[in-house]
């Protein structure tokens, strides 16, 4: 809940500090981390406060998305 003093813009940031913090393995916490062909290990996480689905690699410790998650899905070693 927002503070009453806080501007919009501050609650805005203050929901995204707290949403950064919750991501959690999927599927109820079973998820364990995959490691793909390109050699990244990746683990599946839900956010609930976002409701949001994402992958975070587990050597950078930072969520992948777009096309940076497209290139380690779909690594071939034969390219």
């Amino acid at each position: 809940m927002p503070r009453t003093d806080q501007t919009l813009e501050e609650a805005l940031a203050d929901f995204q500090r707290r949403a950064d913090r919750q991501w959690v393995p999927a599927a109820n916490g079973t998820e364990v981390p995959t490691k793909y062909h390109s050699g990244h290990t990746l683990l599946y996480c839900y956010n609930p406060l976002l409701r949001q689905h994402a992958f975070l690699n587990c050597e950078t410790d930072t969520m992948v998305e777009g096309a940076e998650l497209d290139a380690i899905m779909h690594y071939r070693k034969d390219k």
